[in-house]
């Protein structure tokens, strides 16, 4: 039986940094990102500093394995994600 603690926990980190980028104004714009660390992951969408509300139709986020994109519209957003004691992000 396998037991697992947090002194095994790999901490969240971007396997390359992502460069900033915008859309113009009504357009949307997809960015992808990679990274690694020991999951579950739990992930926030922040614009201009303020936490994005899950339904807000004018961003999303999709996750899967090691793989993230985000899709939006305007300028300003940043994605933070982390496990218990550990955060990363991606601007």
């Amino acid at each position: 039986m396998m037991i697992w603690t947090i002194s095994d926990a790999v901490p969240p980190t971007l396997v390359s940094q992502v460069a900033p980028q915008s859309a113009d104004l009504g357009d949307s714009h997809k960015v992808k990102f990679s990274f690694n660390g020991t999951g579950p992951f739990d992930f926030k969408v922040k614009r201009n500093g303020k936490e994005i509300p899950k339904a807000d139709s004018r961003v999303k986020l999709v996750t899967f394995d090691e793989h993230g994109k985000l899709m939006f519209s305007g300028e300003g957003y940043k994605v933070d994600f982390w496990y218990q004691s550990a955060c990363s992000s991606s601007q």
